[in-house]
């Protein structure tokens, strides 16, 4: 049977930082900036992450991972795994340009030379990207209001419904390969991606990467496996600096997403075939 190796409940006011390091990035996108004061428990047993806009303009995110990645180095600790089950439950905010995350990475952070070889250096695995896209403007979400949405690929739903599930390795130049083929959207449109809580997991075998949107398979793809232990990062930050309008840290009109936790349940090796 399957057996829990991470049991992450965020419960009560302290994060352990035995498990998790707060990710800190001066650089991040479009001018946005990571930083430790947009992430707290809110003592309902939730993982709060918070966007702001600064006194200078600077739009803040944040973010936590169990494992480093170049430069971004962990506590002590922490954790990373290959094969398995991980997933998480998570709650999207409704506002302009941010983008909410769950994903895995290797320590090689997909970036390792030599390029080409997957399965020893591990591809990114994005168990759950999801975009706020602004409704107007060069970047809309929906370009011609035809309620489709325009990224990513054409998907048959808003963007409110779409998701990004899938991969990627080898850089983000010439010789980056993915597999994130077609948009993903919510299988259950009854209750949005926005607003409401969903679990977000993917099952990863020597053989394939199958991803789920509350216990519904959405996605399933054979490429780019690898056996490389890798660790787990969740995410808030706005994308597009300067087409949000959120107040200060704290404010109440600022975007937050919350995570109900973060589980990884895996299989103990056997030598009966499916025990």
């Amino acid at each position: 049977g399957w057996e829990p190796v991470l049991e992450e409940e965020f419960e009560g006011t302290t994060l352990d930082e035995s498990l998790w390091t707060k990710l800190v990035n001066d650089d991040w996108i479009d001018d946005g900036i990571q930083t430790p004061d947009t992430i707290a428990l809110d003592g309902q047993g939730n993982l709060q992450m918070s966007v702001y806009t600064d006194e200078n303009g600077r739009e803040h995110g944040g973010g936590l991972m169990t494992g480093g990645i170049g430069s971004m180095e962990p506590t002590p600790g922490g954790y990373d795994s290959a094969y398995g089950y991980a997933e998480a439950r998570m709650l999207f905010p409704d506002g302009p340009a941010t983008i909410s995350t769950f994903w895995m990475m290797s320590a090689n952070g997909n970036n390792s030379l030599p390029f080409g070889d997957p399965a020893s250096d591990g591809p990114e695995l994005d168990i759950a990207e999801h975009y706020n896209l602004p409704s107007t403007g060069p970047l809309a979400g929906d370009s011609n209001g035809d309620g489709r949405c325009d990224w990513p690929g054409d998907s048959p739903v808003p963007c409110t419904e779409s998701i990004l599930v899938g991969g990627h390795w080898d850089g983000f130049e010439e010789d980056h390969k993915s597999f994130h083929f077609e948009p993903t959207f919510n299988p259950n449109p009854a209750v949005s991606l926005q607003g409401s809580f969903h679990t977000y997991g993917v099952l990863w075998t020597p053989e394939e990467y199958r991803f789920f949107i509350d216990g519904l398979e959405v996605e399933r793809y054979t490429i780019g496996q690898t056996f490389a232990p890798e660790h787990i990062l969740l995410q808030t930050y706005i994308a597009y600096n300067g087409l949000s309008d959120f107040g200060p840290l704290g404010a109440p009109e600022n975007d937050r997403t919350l995570i109900d936790y973060v589980k990884v349940w895996q299989r103990p090796v056997s030598d009966v075939p499916d025990q």
